[in-house]
């Protein structure tokens, strides 16, 4: 196989749950394929998400991947956050879990479907893992919005990973997912951490009102956030947002922070990319 074709198939045994490298190594290879063929690698990354899975099922909403670098190029992220219109002062972050992304979608308060990203438009459908479980309620409280469409991430908690077996917590996720009726499945967790086509901006006009809304009335596990200004991130770098990390990385398999513009309208003037939001941004750490 030449570079891209191994870059193709690492990413969809990634995505497969049956990861052949580490990020470390397909960042690596990524990156060194860019670096010869920029031109190429620009036309694939502007339509590239991931790979469809066999009999997938469709999202209800396009499911993006997230831009960023590692805490290395804070310089990056700077110039991003700097460039951001000055009018969204609002932002929230969030730990960068190590898990699955999935795509949950309830209807007149029931839990119809949760899918893996996929390539964004569809993915493998684990709703029956989910119920079975009981990793996410199967019905919320009478009155709840409806439809409800979550994005999160399926993750295996610390306290249950297997640290003599399997080197990150994300691998032995992909082995209890491949492997019927593991008795570790009821040890999965989800955490929500996003919000699509929302009809309720008379009630919550920000996501961080949202998660609050989901967390505390409908008993919904939310991602945990923390607000913060555009200045405390860029002046108090090292000693706020790598404290944030430390955090996180206490009690969550986490790969790094995700800094998100919090307001919902701010989000829809600042609009995507094909592959990407323009209002978030990654910052890994392996």
């Amino acid at each position: 196989m030449n570079q891209f074709e191994i870059i193709l198939a690492a990413a969809a045994d990634y995505y497969n749950g049956t990861p052949a490298m580490s990020d470390a190594e397909y960042d690596a290879l990524v990156a060194e394929f860019a670096r010869k063929q920029p031109r190429f690698y620009d036309q694939w990354r502007a339509s590239y998400i991931g790979p469809l899975p066999a009999h997938a099922t469709p999202h209800p909403f396009r499911m993006l991947s997230l831009r960023g670098n590692t805490f290395d190029a804070f310089s990056e992220f700077a110039e991003w956050l700097t460039n951001m219109p000055k009018k969204v002062q609002s932002y929230t972050v969030q730990p960068k879990i190590d898990g699955h992304a999935i795509a949950i979608t309830y209807l007149e308060g029931r839990l119809i479907r949760v899918a893996t990203r996929g390539d964004g438009t569809a993915g493998k459908d684990i709703t029956g893992v989910i119920l079975k479980n009981s990793i996410l309620p199967a019905t919320l409280v009478a009155g709840s919005p409806s439809p409800l469409y979550l994005s999160g991430e399926l993750y295996l908690p610390l306290e249950s990973w297997n640290r003599a077996e399997f080197a990150t917590p994300r691998n032995e996720l992909c082995s209890i997912l491949n492997t019927h009726n593991h008795p570790k499945r009821s040890a999965l967790k989800v955490a929500i951490h996003g919000v699509h086509d929302w009809k309720h901006a008379h009630f919550a006009s920000r996501e961080s009102q949202i998660m609050a809304y989901l967390n505390g009335r409908l008993n919904l596990p939310t991602v945990p956030a923390f607000e913060l200004a555009p200045r405390v991130m860029l002046q108090g770098y090292g000693s706020t947002l790598m404290g944030y990390l430390e955090h996180f990385r206490k009690s969550l398999p986490c790969d790094g922070l995700v800094v998100k513009a919090d307001s919902l309208a701010d989000r829809s003037r600042l609009g995507s990319t094909a592959t990407a939001p323009l209002w978030a941004y990654a910052l890994k750490t392996y």
